[in-house]
């Protein structure tokens, strides 16, 4: 796995290995969780050298509080299209961290030589990961299967 560690303002965003992914797995006491981390864990090692698309990355302030996380399901498909998801523990909400997150990781992603469209869906009710998605100039591209669809294209990037 590549050594990456995204640098924000006031962020530290990094991807965990496969024993980190393993340990999660195994330390989980969530079920819904625990399936999660195992379907990570399984997708990382069908990735060599690649396995950045598949961890769950950490999302910390500059002085090391974790705050969260966010990372991609799986490496680029076909088309050039990754799916984000991301989640901020609730102490830190309304602070504008997930979209600071968002941000740096979709940049990240755009800039990777096989990457054309980064997207992300939402529960339908959940609007505050909407406005997420909006500030970093998502929109809206239909329904998926979880929810509201958000896309954004290099394209759309490099105009907007």
């Amino acid at each position: 796995m590549r050594n990456i560690c995204l640098r924000t303002k006031r962020l530290m965003i990094y991807p965990k290995g496969l024993k980190e992914m393993e340990e999660l797995y195994r330390n989980e006491k969530n079920p819904e969780m625990k399936q999660v981390y195992r379907e990570m864990a399984d997708e990382m090692k069908k990735s060599p050298g690649r396995e950045e698309w598949a961890s769950d990355w950490t999302i910390s302030l500059l002085d090391g509080t974790i705050i969260g996380g966010i990372g991609f399901k799986g490496v680029p498909n076909s088309e050039g299209k990754v799916e984000i998801g991301y989640g901020i523990e609730p102490e830190f909400w309304n602070t504008g961290y997930a979209t600071e997150a968002v941000k740096a990781m979709t940049e990240w992603a755009l800039s990777e030589a096989d990457v054309l469209c980064v997207q992300a869906q939402t529960e339908k009710q959940n609007e505050k990961s909407k406005r997420v998605l909006r500030k970093n100039g998502f929109t809206e591209a239909g329904m998926g299967a979880e929810g509201p669809l958000f896309e954004i294209t290099r394209e759309k990037k490099q105009n907007g």
